[in-house]
């Protein structure tokens, strides 16, 4: 992990139906800036991208605030993103993972 310092990033996420199907996440952050071109750098305090787990499975890294999720199965689907360093360290708050998490509830 990579500790956030004095004002370490926050998350917070959202999820909301696409009109034309599936669902679009909402990565709400404080203290923390996307930058994709510096992906594998030096970690640099406040800056990175966020990787994307469905079921506990890494399914992507995310370079910004918006993610499209389609193709998933019937049933409930948990939801987890976590800010990560260019060195893909995940950030820390007191020593807590910078992370959020819900659930997804797929009828048909």
């Amino acid at each position: 992990m990579f500790d956030g310092g004095n004002h370490p990033p926050r998350l917070q996420l959202a999820l909301t139906p696409d009109a034309l199907g599936g669902w679009n996440l909402n990565l709400m952050t404080e203290n923390f800036q996307f930058v994709p071109e510096r992906v594998g750098g030096e970690a640099v305090l406040g800056e990175g991208h966020a990787h994307l787990y469905i079921d506990g499975v890494k399914i992507a890294r995310l370079y910004s605030a918006w993610h499209h999720l389609g193709g998933l199965n019937k049933g409930q689907h948990e939801i987890m993103v976590s800010l990560n360093a260019h060195d893909h360290r995940v950030f820390a708050a007191s020593g807590q993972p910078v992370q959020a998490m819900l659930i997804v509830d797929v009828a048909e």
